[in-house]
């Protein structure tokens, strides 16, 4: 019924029918929860739900069920959920709610059943792998407190929270299973050595009824530190400059006393506790400390073995040094000319040493002879008395050098300083002995001849040796010396008596060291000579020019003056000054002759000095005389020439000379007409002229050898030259031979071209010099040989008949005998043949380098059946054969071949017997049979595992034989000599070298693994890449493979002999991404446990 409120009266009524249908029970509908592990590829099976619909409900009524995102898409029957069995959460979502829509036969569409329930995913994970917890003992106990929970950050990861989560540490894997009896105080657990097992829950699923945890296990360590010592004395050093700082702090010093000389425990100094804590910022020794007084600086102790490391402090203290003054060098004159020692006070120096030091009194002062000895404080060199050191000068060391030790008596640690001191002794002063100061006697002045006006400061130059830093004194005599009364006028000085001495005083401006001498005055007398004769000569060159002895003419000029010397001089001046004297002798003592310089005659001016006797020496008092030379034209010889001749046919030694083939020579360039020659038998006669040879053209020797004298003088017979007048003649035999020589058979040169010049030979025809010469073995004698009769009647022998080669087979060869003194020849000569006989042609040299192949261990045969064979080609009945190895005869082969069975040098001598029997020709050949095996060799991996490019060494190569190496399947390596070869990029895996005998002996195979790991890998199921492991630990089946996700989460440990990983976790594909891996290996090299980690590519 509907009305109209305000007319109640108007209204309509209308009927609709009511139809209830049959509900649902969704008693049996429950939430769904599982355990996740953040990766969001956990499913539910939303039809556990189907089922449990079901269970209320009967089945054959329900038309269908289906499962909605939303409540709206459920009443709308949009979008349902296909795959009911794998459903998964989004990423990011761990809880959502489901609808399910149930529709039973025969209801209308609009009559539907809806439900809902929830999925709820609880996640839990331990992120990270948990490292081993490792911790030192410090307090000299057994144990050590651990803290646990210092894990706990690795196991929360980025995707837990701590109030989100509870973690607990277990002693065993099944309490950790059980979540039972876990550590009570794990941030304080006493342990020694243990595994520990961590648990990590996901609490909000116990609220469900859930329990999702995860467990891990890993190892703690208590380790005992190396014993070291920690309670150190302060180190101290003294402060050179007083500023409360010093550089010499040695930090190196402490290690041996804090480690107690263990090389495993590692010290290293810092600044600060936080330096020593990090180890940075470590402190080099010596050290310069930055805080004044006392600083103290933090020492790291670490143990290599145990990993320990502990920390202690010390302090670095300075002391204040003596602060000295450098002291000026003391000196002082030496006791005498030979005593070049001084006493000193070396105390005196103390006024300037201490200058500076303002705390005088304490100090301790002390003097030393030596530097080492001061620093050391050896009491053996100190100077006990320095008011009075007789110093340790000499004359070749007048400066000793002592030092002081100055120490700050109230410095614990004896800080002090040191200062050299020169002690100088300087020597007196260095003079020469005054010569006697003489003058002459002036016999003109009218003055009494005992005296004269001496300068007395000429002899100044003298007495000092030019050295201006010495000054000289004069005085009468040694009572004026010691008043200081000095001589007023030294320059002009009269003596008083004669001889006369004065006292001399030497004094150094520089050293004020003083000494004296005396000086000789003397007035001497002037020698007397008489006028001396003109010197003659005559002209040797007929120039007016000659030479003079003028030494032999000084006994006639000083006509028994004693005392006096002679010196000759081109000019009165230079005489009267004694300058540029004429040499007259040389520096042997022996007489130089001096040449006019005018010809014909010079005046030449001597000078005679006093020499002065034993008691009186020279004076040089002098007179001067002329002295005239004079020169006449003379006839002259010239060098002659012996004359020798051959004995005649009657070898007896005498034969007619014509003398006057000199007479050439003997006139050189004079006109025959002014000279006169005659020949002489003795010298004698040559110089009296007389007894001259008649017949000089036809002169018969009558000794021999027999000397000639030659006289040449001038037509007015004034000069007659005596030297170089004779010459001597001389007959010389001549050598014997023998008339006949047999002839000479020899064999060809050995030669590559033997069939073109196998009738060619070198001989040594001086081995017929016994038979062709009777005197063979005097030295004096020679055989000479000629190639033909030509050459012989040529005079052209051959030149070394040591190597003589025939040009023509046979050859006829001439050979005389020669007197090498005199050049005199044999009467006659011989004629002989020469005859060459051909080599056999035999060559083995072909096989020179052929190779026998043994085994490089044994040295035995490895291919007996397939031996080098020697053959020389040649016929056995038509040559003899002998065999040789190494220099010994093959007695048993005989043959023109061998089988080489061993390895040597190979030598054949072939001899032709068609001609043996008269000169024995055989021709040699050699080969040399090298042993070779396969090579023994080693091959090393350089690379250190996944270095990612790979190096291998080939070394340690033996064997007899020529090698070269190929890896895998390259090119040819030849070895060289080289004793290790290196190949670089290579693939990883295992790599195969063969090494072989280039002379055909074999080879070997070695291997070796690089270790490494594929950079990606992809599992499409195309034959390639399928599969990821790690390469080259095949032989390694103890190792282990261990393949995390980016999270950390094992997801697979594999072996390295296994097929690897495929790319699933539980059956399931991962996606395409970075994984890590860890890898547990023993390193080839050292044969040690290593663990390696990195990351590779999985793409899909």
């Amino acid at each position: 019924r509907i009305q109209n409120n305000e007319n109640p009266d108007c209204y309509e009524v209308a009927q609709f029918d009511l139809i209830l249908y049959e509900s649902i029970n969704f008693e049996g509908i429950q939430d769904l929860n599982q355990c996740g592990d953040f990766t969001f590829n956990q499913n539910f099976n939303l039809n556990t739900n189907t089922l449990n619909i079901f269970d209320f409900n009967d089945e054959d009524e329900i038309d269908s069920i289906t499962y909605h995102l939303t409540e709206q898409e459920a009443i709308n029957n949009q979008n349902p959920l296909n795959d009911l069995v794998n459903y998964s959460l989004p990423i990011g979502i761990d809880q959502q709610t489901i609808f399910v829509r149930v529709q039973l036969i025969g209801e209308e569409e609009e009559c539907i059943n809806l439900s809902s329930f929830e999925l709820r995913l609880f996640n839990v994970e331990i992120a990270n792998p948990l490292p081993d917890l490792v911790e030192c003992i410090t307090d000299g106990s057994e144990t050590f407190t651990f803290d646990l929970t210092q894990q706990n950050g690795l196991i929360l990861g980025g995707n837990q929270e701590t109030v989100d989560y509870s973690i607990a540490y277990f002693t065993s894997e099944e309490d950790a299973n059980n979540g039972v009896n876990p550590i009570a105080e794990p941030s304080e657990y006493e342990a020694e050595d243990e595994s520990i097992w961590v648990r990590i829950d996901n609490p909000t699923a116990l609220d469900f009824d859930q329990e999702c945890f995860e467990i891990d296990q890993f190892t703690i360590e208590a380790v005992q530190p190396a014993t070291v010592n920690l309670d150190l004395d302060p180190l101290e050093e003294c402060d050179t400059n007083n500023d409360n700082f010093s550089s010499e702090f040695d930090l190196d010093a402490l290690i041996p006393i804090i480690n107690f000389l263990d090389l495993e425990v590692e010290i290293s100094f810092h600044l600060t506790e936080e330096d020593a804590a990090s180890g940075n910022s470590p402190l080099a020794s010596p050290f310069q400390n930055v805080t004044d007084d006392v600083q103290t600086i933090w020492v790291r102790i670490e143990d290599a073995e145990s990993g320990c490391t502990q920390f202690t402090t010390v302090e670095l203290i300075t002391y204040d040094t003596p602060q000295t003054q450098e002291v000026s060098v003391l000196e002082a004159c030496a006791i005498s000319d030979t005593n070049f020692a001084q006493v000193f006070d070396i105390t005196e120096a103390e006024e300037q040493l201490l200058m500076n030091v303002t705390d005088s009194d304490n100090i301790n002062i002390d003097y030393y002879i030596n530097e080492d000895s001061a620093i050391n404080e050896t009491t053996a060199n100190l100077i006990n008395n320095p008011d009075s050191y007789l110093s340790q000068t000499n004359q070749d060391n007048l400066e000793q050098t002592v030092y002081v030790r100055v120490t700050n008596s109230e410095s614990p640690i004896d800080c002090f300083s040191l200062e050299a001191i020169t002690l100088r002794v300087n020597p007196l002063p260095d003079f020469t002995p005054p010569t006697l100061l003489a003058v002459c006697k002036d016999d003109t002045s009218g003055v009494s001849g005992q005296f004269a006006s001496f300068d007395l400061n000429s002899k100044i130059p003298e007495i000092t040796n030019n050295n201006a830093n010495l000054e000289v004194s004069f005085y009468l005599n040694e009572d004026e010396f010691e008043a200081g009364n000095t001589i007023e006028n030294p320059e002009d000085y009269t003596n008083t008596v004669n001889p006369q001495s004065v006292f001399v005083a030497i004094e150094s401006a520089q050293t004020a060291c003083s000494t004296t001498t005396n000086l000789t005055l003397v007035v001497s007398p002037n020698p007397t000579i008489p006028e001396p004769e003109p010197l003659v000569e005559c002209d040797p060159g007929d120039n007016g020019f000659a030479q003079f002895d003028l030494a032999a003419a000084i006994e006639d000029i000083l006509a028994n003056e004693v005392e006096a010397e002679i010196s000759f001089h081109e000019t009165e001046q230079q005489a009267i000054n004694n300058t540029n004297p004429i040499p007259i002798f040389d520096d042997a003592g022996n007489s130089v002759l001096f040449e006019n310089e005018n010809p014909f005659t010079q005046t030449l001016f001597v000078r005679a000095s006093n020499t002065g006797n034993s008691n009186q020496l020279d004076t040089n008092c002098f007179v001067v005389r002329p002295l005239d030379l004079i020169v006449e034209p003379s006839p002259s010889v010239t060098d002659l020439e012996d004359i020798v001749s051959c004995d005649d046919d009657s070898p007896n030694g005498f034969t007619a000379f014509d003398l006057t083939v000199n007479e050439v020579l003997i006139l050189g360039e004079q006109n025959p007409s002014e000279v006169e020659i005659t020949y002489h038998l003795t010298a004698a006669d040559a110089e009296a002229g007389v007894q001259q040879i008649a017949v000089p053209q036809n002169f018969t020797n009558f000794t021999n050898p027999q000397e000639i004298f030659v006289r040449i003088e001038s037509v007015e017979g004034r000069c007659s030259p005596l030297e170089n007048n004779s010459f001597t003649i001389s007959v010389e035999p001549r050598p014997n031979i023998e008339l006949t020589a047999s002839y000479e058979y020899v064999c060809a040169d050995p030669s590559d071209a033997q069939e073109q010049d196998n009738e060619v030979a070198t001989f040594d025809l001086t081995q017929k010099d016994e038979e062709i010469n009777p005197d063979f073995g005097d030295p004096t004698t020679e055989v000479r040989y000629y190639a033909s009769e030509e050459d012989y009647l040529a005079g052209n022998f051959i030149n070394d008949p040591t190597s003589f080669q025939n040009t023509e087979n046979p050859q006829l060869l001439i050979a005389d005998v020669v007197d090498l003194t005199n050049g005199c020849a044999s009467f006659t000569f011989v004629e002989f043949e020469f005859h060459v006989h051909p080599l056999p042609l035999a060559a083995i040299g072909n096989m020179d380098g052929a190779s026998i192949c043994v085994d490089p261990l044994t040295g035995e045969l490895t291919d007996p059946d397939n031996l080098p064979i020697l053959d020389t080609g040649l016929d056995d009945v038509d040559y003899e054969f002998v065999w040789f190895l190494d220099g010994e005869e093959l007695n048993d082969e005989t043959s023109s071949s061998l089988i080489a069975f061993m390895p040597g040098l190979y030598e054949v001598e072939v001899t032709d017997t068609a001609y043996s029997l008269k000169t024995d020709c055989f021709k040699t050949s050699q080969a040399e049979i090298i042993e070779s095996s396969a090579p023994l060799f080693e091959v090393n991996a350089l690379s250190s595992p996944f270095d990612g490019d790979h190096t291998i060494e080939i070394v340690n190569i033996q064997g007899s034989g020529d090698y070269e190496f190929a890896v895998d399947g390259g090119a040819w390596i030849p070895q060289n000599n080289q004793e290790q070869i290196i190949v670089s990029g290579l693939e990883i895996g295992q790599i195969s070298v063969i090494g072989r005998d280039r002379n055909g002996c074999g080879e070997e195979i070695r291997n070796v693994n690089l270790i490494d790991y594929p950079k990606f890998f992809t599992p499409n199921n195309d034959g390639f890449n399928d599969t990821w492991n790690v390469v080259g630990l095949e032989n390694q089946p103890e190792a282990n493979i261990y393949i995390f996700d980016r999270y950390g989460k094992l997801l697979k440990q594999i072996k390295p002999s296994g097929e690897g990983w495929d790319g699933t976790y539980n059956g399931k594909p991962m996606t395409s991404n970075d994984y890590w891996f860890k890898v547990e290996y023993i390193s080839p090299r050292t044969g040690n446990k290593n663990t390696f980690k990195s990351n590779f590519t999985l793409k899909r």
